[in-house]
Parts: C-alpha cells; sequence; structure tokens
C-alpha cells in the first residue's frame, strides 16, 4: 500500500515525459491520453477504498502522502474529471496540430501535481506540488499565444507567485509555532493557546496563499482572464478542478491550525460575500460564453467559501455546514466540466464564443441541450440536482447561526439567497440564446459532439441527478470527508425537500426571473444581440494591480540606489578632498598601447584609409574597461543587497525570533 499512493503523482510525471513522442506517432494520442488518465482513475479508486491504510511518506524528508478520507475522495473525483477532459481533448485539439506535445505534456504534469496536492498529509508537501501545479498549468492559458493570452498569462503566474511566496511564509511561521507541518497534527499540539498571534498572522497569509488560487476577493483577477483563454478542456480542469486546490487550502485552515478564531472567520465570510455577487455580476454582464462561465465559476467559489466560514463559526455545532461544503464542492467541479466542454463543443461548431454569433446553436442537438440543462439546473440549485443539496445546506448553516443570536447573519442570507438569483438569471440567458433563440443562419445538420466528447459530458451530467435522493447518493459521499473538515455527522435526517428548506430556492428563483426580465431582455439585449456591458466597467488590474507593481518597483529600486550611491559618494569625497595627491600617478595603459600599435604598424604596413592598429587597440581596451566597469558596478549593488538581507535575517534570527 506504501508504495501504491506514489503511482497516482508517479505515473503523470512519467507520462508527460513521453506525451510528446505519443503525438508524434498521432494514432497513439488518444489511447495514451485515455488510457493513462484510466489508469489514474483506478489507483484513485483502489486508494480511497483502502482508506485508513493508505499513507507514505519519504524517510528524513517532509514529503508525507495520504489517501484517508477526504483525500481519496478527491483524488478520485479529479481522477475522474481528467479522464472526462481528455476524451474532450481529443476531437477539440483535431483541427489544430500545433504544441499538441506541450499541451498533452503539462496536461500530465499539472495532473500529477494537483494530485499531490490532495494527496498531501504536510503543509510542505502541499507547498511543493502546490507551486508545481501552477507552473505546469500556466502553459494552459499561454497555449494560444496570442497577446490576449500572454496578458492572461501573465497575470495568473503573478498572482501565483504572489500566493506561493504568501503560503511560504505562513507555512514557516505554523512550523515556529506548533512545531510541526503534519496537517493532522497542528490542531493537536495546542499551538493557539500558546502562539495565538502567530497563527493567526500565518492563517492569513496561508489564506492569501491558498485564496488566490481559488479565486476569492480581491485576488481573483487572474480568473476571468485566463479561464476563457485557454483551451476548453483546460478551462474545464481550471475552474472544475485547480480552484478547488485553493478550497483545500482555506479548509486546512479554518479547521486545523485557527479553529475557533471569529476574526479570521469573519474576513473570509466578507472576503466570500463579496467574490459571490462579483463574479455573478460579472456573469450577468458578459456576451461571452466562456468569460461568462468564469465568472460564474469566481461567483461559486464565494457560495464554497461562504459555507467553509459557516463551518468555523458554528464549531461543534457544523454538521449542515460540513456536508454542504463537501456537496457543493462536488457539484461545481462537476458542474463547470459540463458547462465548459459543452462550451468546448459549440467553439468546435462555431469557432466563436460571442453569443450574439452562438444564439440558437444548440437547436437540433438534443444531447448537447440536455447536459447543459442539468449543468445550468444545479448550478441554480433547482431541486432534483446535487447543486440544490450543497446550496441548501449551506443556506441552512446560515439560518441556524443567526438563530444563535448574529443578527448581521440576517443580512448574509439575504446576499445569499439574492446571489443565486443572479445565478439563475445568467443561466437562464446563456439557456435561451443557445437553445430557443432563432439563430444566425441554418442549424448544423452535424452534431457538434464525438461520441468520446459525448461519453465525457453526458456521465458527469448524469451525477447531477444525485440531488434526487441525497440521503442515499450524497451524504454517504460527504460522510467520508467529515474528519478532514472537523466536522459533526447529522443528529438526526434532513428533510431537503420541506417547505422551509424550498422557500430558500423559491426566492431565489423569483430574484433571478425579476433580473431576467429587467435587466437581461430590456437591458443587455438589443435587436436579438447581446451587449457586453462587463467591458465598460474598470479593471482591478490595469488600475490598481499593474500601477501598483510599477510603483512598487520604482521605490524599491530607488531605495535600493541610496546605499550603493551613498557608497560611491563617500569614495569621491575621500579621494578629492583627503586623499587627492598622495596616490601615486598610474601609468597610463594607452601609452604602451600606442607603442604596439606602432611595432604592429611598421610590420603590415596598413593600406590608405585604413584604422591605425593603435586606434583599435586602444578601442578595444575602452570597451573592455567600460564592460568590466559595469560588471563590477552590478556585482557590487547585489553584494550589497546580499549583505542587507543577511542581515536582516540574523536579526530576525537572534532577536525576533
Amino acid at each position: 500500500m506504501n508504495e501504491i499512493i506514489w503511482l497516482p503523482v508517479l505515473l503523470p510525471f512519467l507520462a508527460a515525459a513521453v506525451a510528446p513522442l505519443a503525438v508524434h506517432t498521432r494514432r497513439m494520442r488518444a489511447p495514451f491520453l485515455i488510457g493513462v488518465t484510466g489508469l489514474e482513475l483506478i489507483c484513485a479508486a483502489y486508494l480511497l477504498l483502502a482508506g485508513q491504510d493508505a499513507s507514505a511518506q519519504l524517510p528524513h524528508y517532509r514529503i508525507a502522502l495520504t489517501a484517508q478520507d477526504f483525500h481519496g475522495l478527491y483524488l478520485t473525483v479529479t481522477a475522474a474529471l481528467w479522464l472526462c477532459a481528455a476524451l474532450m481533448a481529443i476531437p477539440y485539439f483535431k483541427e489544430h496540430t500545433q504544441d499538441l506535445g506541450s499541451f498533452d505534456a503539462f496536461f500530465f504534469l499539472t495532473l500529477g501535481a494537483t494530485a499531490g496536492v490532495f494527496l498531501s498529509a504536510d503543509l510542505i508537501t502541499l507547498l511543493i506540488f502546490f507551486e508545481i501545479m501552477s507552473v505546469a498549468s500556466f502553459v494552459w492559458v499561454i497555449h494560444d499565444r496570442t497577446r490576449r493570452a500572454a496578458h492572461a498569462a501573465g497575470v495568473y503566474l503573478g498572482i501565483a507567485i504572489f500566493g506561493g511566496m504568501a503560503a511560504l511564509m505562513g507555512i514557516l511561521l505554523v512550523d515556529h509555532a506548533a512545531g510541526t507541518t503534519v496537517i493532522s497534527e497542528i490542531a493537536a499540539s495546542g499551538a493557539l493557546a500558546d502562539h495565538r498571534t502567530e497563527l493567526i498572522v500565518a492563517g492569513f497569509l496561508l489564506l492569501i496563499g491558498f485564496g488566490a488560487k481559488a479565486g476569492l476577493f480581491p485576488l481573483h483577477v487572474w480568473l476571468p482572464l485566463a479561464h476563457p483563454v485557454a483551451p476548453a478542456p483546460a478551462s474545464a480542469l481550471l475552474s472544475g478542478i485547480l480552484t478547488k486546490t485553493g478550497v483545500w487550502g482555506v479548509l486546512i485552515i479554518v479547521a486545523q491550525i485557527l479553529p475557533g478564531v471569529s476574526l479570521f472567520f469573519g474576513v473570509l465570510l466578507a472576503a466570500a460575500l463579496i467574490t459571490m455577487v462579483l463574479g455573478a455580476v460579472l456573469a450577468l454582464l458578459s456576451s461571452d460564453l466562456k468569460y461568462t462561465l468564469a465568472c460564474s465559476s469566481l461567483s461559486q467559489i464565494g457560495f464554497i467559501l461562504t459555507g467553509v466560514a459557516m463551518l468555523g463559526f458554528l464549531g461543534a455545532e457544523n454538521s449542515s455546514a460540513a456536508y454542504g461544503v463537501i456537496a457543493y464542492m462536488l457539484n461545481h467541479s462537476v458542474v463547470k466540466i459540463v458547462l465548459f466542454l459543452a462550451a468546448g463543443a459549440f467553439f468546435c461548431a462555431r469557432h466563436t464564443l460571442s453569443l450574439t454569433e452562438l444564439r440558437g446553436a444548440g437547436k437540433g442537438h438534443p444531447v448537447l441541450h440536455v447536459v447543459f440543462l442539468l449543468g445550468a439546473a444545479s448550478l441554480c440549485g433547482i431541486p432534483g440536482t446535487l447543486g440544490y443539496v450543497g446550496k441548501t445546506l449551506i443556506h441552512e448553516s446560515i439560518v441556524e447561526y443567526s438563530a444563535q443570536g448574529g443578527a448581521i447573519f440576517s443580512v448574509v442570507e439575504w446576499v445569499f439567497l439574492l446571489s443565486g438569483g443572479l445565478t439563475v438569471a445568467y443561466m437562464t440567458k446563456l439557456y435561451i440564446c443557445l437553445f430557443w433563440q432563432k439563430p444566425l443562419g441554418t442549424v448544423d445538420a452535424d452534431s457538434p459532439l464525438s461520441a468520446a466528447a459525448g461519453i465525457s459530458v453526458v456521465v458527469p451530467a448524469l451525477l447531477l441527478l444525485s440531488g434526487v435522493l441525497p440521503a442515499l447518493a450524497i451524504e454517504p459521499l460527504c460522510r467520508i470527508g467529515l474528519p478532514f473538515l472537523s466536522g459533526r455527522e447529522f443528529a438526526e435526517p434532513v428533510s431537503y425537500f420541506s417547505l422551509r428548506n424550498l422557500s430558500g430556492f423559491l426566492i431565489s428563483a423569483a430574484a433571478g426571473a425579476v433580473v431576467y426580465l429587467l435587466v437581461v431582455r430590456r437591458v443587455l439585449i438589443h435587436d436579438g444581440s447581446y451587449r457586453d456591458a462587463d467591458s465598460s466597467l474598470p479593471s482591478l488590474t490595469d488600475r490598481v494591480y499593474l500601477p501598483l507593481c510599477r510603483n512598487s518597483v520604482t521605490a524599491l529600486t530607488v531605495l535600493c540606489r541610496v546605499p550603493d550611491q551613498a557608497v560611491d559618494l563617500c569614495a569621491y569625497l575621500l579621494r578629492r578632498y583627503v586623499l587627492y595627491g598622495t596616490a601615486p600617478r598610474r601609468y597610463h595603459p594607452h601609452k604602451l598601447l600606442v607603442r604596439i600599435g606602432e611595432m604592429i604598424d611598421r610590420r603590415r604596413k596598413p593600406a590608405e584609409g585604413e584604422p591605425a592598429a593603435s586606434a583599435v587597440l586602444i578601442q578595444w581596451w575602452e570597451a573592455a574597461a567600460d564592460t568590466t566597469r559595469r560588471v563590477l558596478g552590478n556585482f557590487s549593488f547585489a553584494l550589497l543587497m546580499t549583505c542587507l538581507g543577511i542581515s536582516v535575517l540574523l536579526i530576525y534570527l537572534f532577536i525576533i525570533a
């Protein structure tokens, strides 16, 4: 068992090295993609069934893996949805042969790193795989090599690096305070009682790192940029799986590092609510299919993290929040695979993502119609779907805490329900546009879904109907993940379809209908064309983050140049006013060069108009001297900065720490 647990990580890494060869032979690409991802799913399912025995550690290193409880469950979800994406990648790239080798290689590399994240039993292990995953998935975003893709990839990588550095500092603080980075041992170490302030700071640093990957406001800016430009199979995984690695990290903070810290839960809840509303508004105003789905992912992450915050607030009575978070994480992963892969099918058929040009694109394609409708219904939380179960339980957790005296949580409840209404509005906009509006041209006779692509969307879409029997189909899965979340089982059965629980959906549905009729139909649609109102909104990246980075670099450059120039000024003043005339005069090299040049000229007798050898030698000397001065100047500056950094580190180690 200890050896098998490494297989979900090592198998994709090895496949990444072989992938370019499989693409080169062309006929081997499809069997290779399906074979590797299929084996990954088999390994994941085996580890999930193995349960408590599935764990391993490298001796003398902080590399530890476990497939217990939620680890094994989400590894299996990851492998299954990766297989769906692989099935879609075969027809999606049928007409595109450029860079398939690099896409497939990083497709597998990202799979191995993501599996490592979900299997990590140690924060150091988690961070290592987290960073590999971020860098590998960067290639997905920049795959098309357009200016828009380059911009999105730059923002994605910048946010990823910033978040990774923040997470690293947080992990170091956790290690110092708790004396361990093993996830299951942090809460048991009692560090929160002795090092409360230090752990709270560490928790917020980790929130920056993991929240950036999840798409939590204000570090969400990469998500609406990256998802639309990446190929559809990559977009589906970016939204459905990779954002969950960020949620995974936030769950560790809430359940293991900072249990009972209301300050942290309050900040998380505020950021989650902003993310929820902001993503829904952006999705409503968008006229691009994949951009709408990307902003929808932003909003749905807000729903999930609202449940995570309630998990912390409720403490020991967190049954509804724990079950709701797990159910809605599963729902969002499956839904986004269905919707993004369906968007990929539309793109392959029409070569556009504009809603105006995609009007009626789904007419005459019943399979695509059904799977898109199931995905939209589950995202909206319609009763009988997996999304309804997750949203209902998270809503119930808000109501429970509000009944305990948290009056402000009545406002939280209404924000939650109205955001659900916005979800109904923008998904209704997409559904009616794609399947009910009159097409621009003739209806496509051929189905945009090939056999492989059909399997990749039909199977996960059918899983969304598990909400029909939540107690039998969903609760057992959620129960697997309860230990990871420090969750409690239900004391009594939940009546999911009671009038009290249905009322939340009815309020959201009514709000969504009003928004669709008054905003979408009257404002956002003109003569059958969809207005892109989102493009007129100010960009947080362009207006805030990029100017802040530029100004910060300028300020740091000036700050670093001051001590460097001060040293040069002191040396100049000493030489000019103190040591003037005391140093012996150095022999100027030009005199020697002139003599050598004259000797060369006497022997070779230069032709008319040819420069003298002495002039050439002096020119070479000046160029070499100038280059040397520049190198030594930069090297001295680097040495100065290194010394300052070492000094600060020593001050921290010997005084603060």
